[in-house]
């Protein structure tokens, strides 16, 4: 620390958080991890140099705090474009969940016709599961999930276009000819 040093508990502090990020940032590229880490300590020093010295340790926890966690820190910067996202990973996702992503894609494309209001969510619920484990895998494992997503989204494009075709009809009825008075003889 250039102008102001903490306590030593304060040292500890810094150090603790720093190492914290560090392993917060391990599915970052080791050049990007190393960037963060230094800009995130230099902040801290300027941080703690602009409080009123000597700075003890509570000044160092509410810079800390200002912060954030380092959950938080990790999760704005870019990690290694190959890596999965950490935060879809943290609980594997069960082998069933690609099959049934792939199979709500297709099924909704045939229930654009027999029943619009069902294709509509099965559609839905397939474009989002099959994006998110799209995000959570990897390689070939991913391909299933893009599968279902692509084919809920063509699914939503076909029930845009059947909304569009039944209000364009509607606009073609004829119209009913205007009431035609009728007189009575006397």
């Amino acid at each position: 620390m250039s102008g102001s040093q903490p306590s030593r508990a304060g040292s500890e502090l810094v150090d603790a958080y720093l190492a914290d990020l560090d392993r917060a940032l391990r599915h970052a590229d080791p050049a990007s991890r190393d960037e963060v880490v230094s800009t995130v300590a230099e902040h801290i020093d300027h941080a703690l140099a602009e409080r009123p010295q000597p700075v003890g340790t509570r000044d160092v926890e509410e810079v800390l705090t200002a912060l954030g966690p380092v959950e938080r820190v990790a999760a704005g910067t870019d990690r290694d474009p190959g890596a999965p996202d950490p935060a879809l990973r943290s609980a594997p996702w069960p082998r069933w969940t690609a099959p049934l992503v792939l199979v709500l894609g297709a099924v909704s494309i045939p229930l654009v016709p027999l029943n619009a209001w069902l294709a509509l969510p099965t559609a839905v619920v397939a474009i989002v599961l099959g994006v998110l484990g799209a995000r959570a895998h990897q390689g070939r494992s991913k391909r299933p999930y893009q599968a279902g997503a692509a084919l809920g989204g063509l699914a939503l494009v076909l029930l845009a276009a059947a909304a569009l075709a039944s209000l364009r009809a509607g606009s073609d009825a004829p119209q009913p000819s205007p009431p035609v008075p009728v007189t009575s003889a006397p």
